[in-house]
């Protein structure tokens, strides 16, 4: 994948309007995270992936009430400030319809010439989602010989689903639980089982979490309801979360010590 980036440098296709911003969000986000699978591995980029679908879960909620176009891929403006629709979804939902793709319709290395495709097909223009429609159907149909094949795969991406439909991924298949995340889960969860009563015995494996490991402990934190100052203060006196260097762990720890007025916080957000 590397090679193959270093291919598309200077070769950019962008939206030629707001509502297809995703064209630029989706497909960069991809690309940096089957980056991130080739540097690190796998479960680094599904951590990655796991960490932006739940931050787009709560801002599809947000953004649904606000105008429900805005939780979906295709933004009706209808003369408003583009600003205001702006959220992760065009990251991560972009991405989520080209990880469906990669995962259920093609293949890795189908999805990795496909990209390649796209970009050379469409360089140093702007287009528009349909085009981008237009492009899949004519890498698909001169990929595969077989014309039954070609039919079957292009019917299996709905793109007017994916792209018009408010919310989540509409198939229900995609899933970036590995064993990375399950860990952080599990230890952020035995954190608000105990309620600052006790600690869970093996607290000691976060110092081991690499970075987006620590912000899924944290969102889980985070958005937990339960979650109170007594077990912030317990995880504090653990982890020393209070004096991170980490901005996503900060952003995070800062956000839900000062939603409990938890004073520890106040000083270093």
């Amino acid at each position: 994948m590397r090679d193959v980036a270093q291919q598309w440098t200077g070769n950019q296709v962008t939206p030629n309007n707001w509502e297809d911003v995703w064209l630029n969000q989706g497909f960069t986000t991809y690309i940096e995270r089957m980056v991130q699978a080739q540097l690190w591995d796998l479960n680094f980029a599904y951590t990655e992936a796991f960490v932006g679908n739940t931050s787009m879960a709560s801002q599809v909620t947000v953004y649904g009430m606000q105008d429900a176009t805005y939780a979906s891929l295709h933004p009706v403006l209808h003369g408003d400030n583009p600003d205001n629709s702006f959220s992760i979804v065009p990251f991560e939902k972009g991405f989520q319809l080209l990880a469906y793709i990669m995962q259920s319709v093609l293949s890795y290395e189908a999805m990795e010439d496909y990209i390649t495709y796209y970009i050379e097909s469409n360089s140093l223009t702007s287009i528009n989602a349909f085009t981008e429609r237009s492009t899949f159907s004519s890498f698909v149909e001169n990929y595969y010989d077989d014309a039954d094949q070609v039919n079957e795969i292009l019917a299996m991406v709905d793109y007017e689903e994916w792209i018009y439909e408010v919310g989540l991924d509409p198939t229900g298949t995609l899933n970036f639980t590995n064993s990375a995340t399950t860990a952080a889960l599990n230890l952020a969860n035995a954190y608000i089982a105990l309620n600052g009563v006790s600690s869970p015995s093996n607290y000691a494996d976060y110092n081991d979490f690499v970075s987006n490991q620590r912000v899924v402990f944290h969102q889980t934190i985070l958005h937990n309801s339960d979650t109170n100052t007594a077990i912030l203060t317990r995880i504090d006196n653990d982890l020393n979360i209070t004096g991170a260097t980490d901005p996503e762990v900060r952003q995070r720890w800062y956000s839900i010590g000062l939603y409990l007025n938890y004073a520890p916080v106040y000083t270093p957000a």
